[in-house]
């Protein structure tokens, strides 16, 4: 039964050992993630998202090209919101084309009929710094009226004034981001009154110093990307810096209830320069060398896996492997080749988890705790192994086989359950 059991067990790994080149495309690019703790503590050595840049590197004067980002998400988690900001403080020879700078003043002047409500709408660039909406009517001349002003953001995020006469809604630049750009609509509600009531409305909207301009994205799910664009002309002779910045809040689902969000940020320059002829440039952001490490990790766990599962065929404990390897290498040498062989499985093991679970890829405490036992199992092995005699003549040869099977048969069974349950390439399987 012992025999059958360490020999189906052998097999089962190995197999899946062999084919872990083929179960790599099924497991996605799945990243170790945390379930104890903040997602940024776990995935923030490594960007959440690639950035894919194309910009003119010299462009000729007074022509007008493209400068676009595409943002791709990669890995298995939802980019909730994404942003993408050029700044052109650096390259003053550049400036954008389409787009609107500066301060622009509106007046609205309407009647609201009693108890009803009338709106009005105005546009809001991504680069616009603030905006100010006031209110102006005289509530004695109308019966003792009382008239509400709001306004109202692309995403219906509300904002209400809160003086009950000559009323004033000021929004920032923190309400403009999180509303985003696009079309706002300022209301005046006719709260209480006998008669219907004029208004004035003055709308100040400070569109920025067009230097910088900032987009929003969509939500970018698994697998998906979104692509910014902005138009550029160039003005005179020199070179400059074109700085650019990616920021998002990416949303990590890891249990059914228990979600968490971080927000992570890419940020480079490119330098261009005016000359006679266009010519394009291409950038694109890579993983950290941080994550080199989470894959050395992996590999280092192959290594450690396929080791004591050769050592243990190498054990003797197989009578019929064990005849037929003594006939071809001799008993001297399998005994050996098992001893060295079960050393590289606990080094690479001892490895693997210094390198998953001591750095950023803190992983998570099933992890840790399977592939802890199944590194205490291991140099329980080595141990029992490494001073056979001693412990044989102590205890007695049965008790000393029956130890050191039985932590083997535990190895098997805890490294199959981790890997299943933690690999990366079995992540198909969960």
């Amino acid at each position: 039964m012992v025999k059958t059991l360490i020999t189906a067990l052998t097999v089962i790994t190995l197999a899946f050992i062999a084919l872990s080149p083929l179960l790599s495309p099924l497991a996605s690019s799945v990243l170790p993630s945390s379930k104890d703790g903040e997602c940024s503590e776990c995935h923030g050595s490594f960007a959440a998202f690639v950035v894919d840049g194309t910009y003119p590197e010299v462009i000729p004067s007074s022509e007008e090209h493209t400068v676009s980002l595409k943002v791709s998400n990669t890995w298995k988690h939802d980019i909730t919101s994404c942003s993408a900001t050029i700044d052109l403080t650096d390259a003053q020879i550049i400036s954008f084309t389409d787009i609107g700078f500066g301060p622009v003043s509106d007046v609205w002047e309407a009647t609201v009929s009693r108890g009803g409500t009338v709106e009005h709408p105005f546009d809001v660039t991504s680069s616009t710094v603030s905006v100010r909406v006031a209110l102006l009517y005289d509530p004695r001349s109308v019966d003792y009226t009382d008239l509400d002003l709001s306004v109202e953001g692309p995403n219906r995020h509300l904002w209400s004034a809160q003086e009950s006469d000559n009323e004033v809604v000021e929004l920032g630049r923190n309400d403009i981001s999180s509303s985003g750009a696009g079309g706002y609509s300022i209301i005046v509600d006719h709260a209480r009154g006998l008669r219907a009531a004029s208004f004035t409305v003055e709308i100040e909207v400070d569109r920025g110093s067009g230097r910088t301009d900032t987009q929003e994205g969509p939500n970018i799910g698994p697998g998906g990307s979104h692509g910014f664009e902005w138009k550029i002309m160039t003005s005179g002779q020199g070179s400059g810096d074109i700085r650019f910045q990616v920021s998002a809040m990416v949303h990590h689902d890891h249990e059914e209830d228990e979600q968490d969000d971080a927000e992570y940020q890419l940020e480079g320059s490119w330098d261009v320069r005016t000359g006679e002829h266009v010519k394009y440039g291409t950038f694109r952001t890579h993983r950290p060398s941080s994550d080199m490490g989470w894959v050395i990790g992996r590999v280092f766990a192959f290594i450690a896996a396929s080791s004591f599962m050769m050592s243990t065929l190498l054990g003797g404990t197989i009578g019929a492997l064990k005849r037929g390897l003594d006939r071809l290498i001799g008993q001297n040498n399998r005994k050996r080749a098992h001893c060295w062989i079960s050393y590289i499985a606990v080094l690479s093991i001892a490895v693997h988890v210094l390198l998953l679970y001591t750095g950023p890829y803190s992983g998570t405490t099933e992890g840790l705790l399977l592939g802890g036992t199944a590194l205490a199992g291991m140099i329980g092995i080595a141990l029992t192994g490494s001073f056979s005699k001693s412990l044989s003549r102590k205890m007695g040869d049965k008790n000393w086989r029956f130890i050191h099977l039985g932590l083997t048969i535990l190895v098997l069974i805890v490294l199959s359950i981790h890997a299943v349950l933690e690999g990366t390439e079995f992540a198909f399987l969960r």
